[in-house]
C-alpha cells in the first residue's frame, strides 16, 4: 500500500478527494497560516486540524494526506487484530486480517486521501480503550478526547459518545463501584467536551449558532427527494424550505419513520452486496457466499458470547443506527467491515469445532473451505478492480500543469477554469 500511495497515487481521484482538494486542503493550509475556518457545516475541524499538524512537518499537504491515511490504515489494522485477539483468540484475528485485507473498499480508502481511513482509526481507538483500560480514569479521558476528535472529524462520530455512557455505566457493575463507574464515565465526557465545546463557541461567535450542523440535508434528501432528482438539485430549489433536523422530521413523521425502516434493509443489502461482496454482481452468485458464515457467526455470538462480554457488538450497531437515514455510502460503512469480518471469524471458528467430511487423508472444514475460496475471490477482485481504480486516475491534470509551468502560460494573478479542484493544487 506505500508503494500505490507514494509512487502511482500522485494525482488523487475524481470522487471524495474533490472535497479534498476544494475544502480539506484550504482549510488546513488556512490553519497553518493562523486563519481556522468554519467550511459547510457537515463536518467540524477534526480531519484538517489533523492534516495541518503533519503539514507543520511536511508542507506539501497532498503528501501529508497520504501519510495520515496510510498511518490510519496501519493503526486500524494493528488495534483490530488486538481487539479480536484478546476477546476471542489469534485464529480468529488472522481471519479477520484476511478478510479486511482482502476487502476492495478498505484497500481503496487506505491510499484514497479524505476523513474516511482516519475517522474508523479514531473509532476503533475509542473502542479499544474501552475494551481493555475501563478501570483507568487517565485512558478514559484519553478516550474522550480521541472521541471527541471522531466527532469534530465526521458529526456522525457522536455514537461513540453515545455508546460509552451504558458501556462505562454497566458493564463492570459486578466488579467495580457506582462511583468507581460515574467518575470513569465523568472523565470520558468531561474530556470530550471541552473540544467540542471550544468548537461549539467558536461557531456561534462565527454566526452559526453552537451545534452547527447541516447533515439534515442529508435526511432530507432521502426523504423528499430520493429517486426524483440529484443531490444539488434538490437543494437548488429547496434550499430555504428546510433549516432543522425539526424541519425535515416534522414534516413527514410518518415518511421519516417508513424511510428508516426501508432503509434499515436496503443498508444490510448494501452492506452485504457493495461492501462485502464488491465486484460480485447479483447475478454472478458469488457474493452469497458470504452469508452463511455470517448467519453463522451471528448465531455464535448470540448463543456463546452473553453480556457483559457482547457489549463491543453496540459500538457498530448504533454505527449502523446512525447512518440507516442518510443515503448509502460504502466508504461511510467503512468501520463496518471490522464488525462484519468478526462476525464471520465467529462463524467458521465457532466453538472451535471442525464438522468436516474426509478428502483423502485429510479433514477439511467446510467453513473453513468456503472462507478459503471467499478470500481468495475477495483478492482477485481486489486486485483487479484497484488496477481499474488506479487506471483511471487523471493523470493528464498533472500534465497539464506541467506544461502550463514549463510554458509559462499563466501568470500571478490569472485564473483557471476547471470542473475539479485538482488542477489548482
Amino acid at each position: 500500500m506505500g508503494y500505490i500511495t507514494f509512487e502511482i497515487w500522485t494525482v488523487g481521484g475524481y470522487g471524495v478527494e474533490t472535497d479534498f482538494f476544494r475544502q480539506f486542503l484550504p482549510a488546513a493550509q488556512g490553519l497553518l497560516d493562523g486563519d481556522l475556518t468554519v467550511m459547510n457545516g457537515f463536518k467540524g475541524p477534526g480531519y484538517y486540524a489533523a492534516l495541518a499538524a503533519i503539514g507543520l512537518l511536511q508542507s506539501d499537504l497532498f503528501l501529508a494526506a497520504k501519510i495520515l491515511t496510510l498511518l490510519s490504515t496501519v493503526a486500524v489494522l494493528g488495534v483490530v487484530v488486538w481487539l479480536v485477539v484478546r476477546g476471542l483468540g489469534w485464529i480468529e484475528a488472522w481471519i479477520v486480517l484476511g478478510v479486511i485485507t482482502t476487502n476492495a473498499i478498505f484497500v481503496r480508502y487506505s491510499f484514497v486521501v479524505g476523513t474516511d481511513m482516519f475517522f474508523f482509526a479514531m473509532a476503533i481507538g475509542v473502542m479499544a480503550i474501552l475494551l481493555a483500560k475501563r478501570g483507568d480514569l487517565r485512558w478514559l479521558a484519553g478516550a474522550g478526547m480521541l472521541a471527541a476528535w471522531a466527532y469534530l472529524t465526521r458529526y456522525n462520530g457522536v455514537f461513540l459518545l453515545v455508546s460509552a455512557i451504558p458501556v462505562l455505566l454497566l458493564v463492570d457493575r459486578n466488579t467495580l463501584s457506582l462511583r468507581r463507574r460515574v467518575e470513569g464515565l465523568s472523565a470520558f465526557l468531561a474530556t470530550a467536551a471541552v473540544p467540542i465545546t471550544m468548537w461549539g463557541a467558536y461557531t456561534h461567535q462565527q454566526g452559526k449558532g453552537v451545534f452547527f450542523n447541516r447533515n439534515y440535508k442529508n435526511i432530507a434528501y432521502e426523504l423528499y427527494g430520493r429517486d426524483q432528482v440529484y443531490w444539488d438539485q434538490f437543494w437548488a430549489q429547496f434550499s430555504g424550505v428546510f433549516t432543522s433536523f425539526g424541519d425535515v422530521i416534522g414534516g413527514d413523521p410518518a415518511g421519516f419513520f417508513w424511510m428508516v425502516l426501508r432503509n434499515t434493509f436496503d443498508h444490510l443489502w448494501q452492506d452485504m452486496v457493495t461492501l462485502m461482496g464488491v465486484g460480485f454482481s447479483v447475478e454472478s452468485e458469488l457474493w452469497p457466499l458470504w452469508l452463511p458464515l455470517l448467519l453463522l457467526g451471528a448465531a455464535g455470538v448470540w448463543r456463546s458470547i452473553g453480556w457483559p462480554s457482547s457489549w463491543p457488538g453496540g459500538f457498530p450497531a448504533l454505527y449502523f443506527a446512525i447512518l440507516v437515514p442518510v443515503f448509502y455510502g460504502e466508504r461511510f460503512s467503512l468501520p463496518l467491515v471490522a464488525a462484519y469480518a468478526t462476525v464471520i471469524a465467529v462463524g467458521v471458528n465457532w466453538s472451535r469445532i471442525s464438522d468436516g467430511f474426509k478428502l483423502g487423508a485429510h479433514q477439511m472444514s467446510v467453513r473453513g473451505s468456503t472462507l478459503v475460496l471467499l478470500l481468495l475471490l475477495s483478492a482477485i477482485n481486489t486486485i483487479a478492480r484497484t488496477q481499474d481504480y488506479l487506471a483511471n486516475s487523471p493523470d493528464e491534470v498533472k500534465a497539464v500543469a506541467d506544461r502550463f509551468l514549463e510554458t509559462n502560460l499563466t501568470r500571478p494573478g490569472e485564473i483557471v477554469l476547471a470542473r475539479k479542484p485538482h488542477i489548482a493544487y
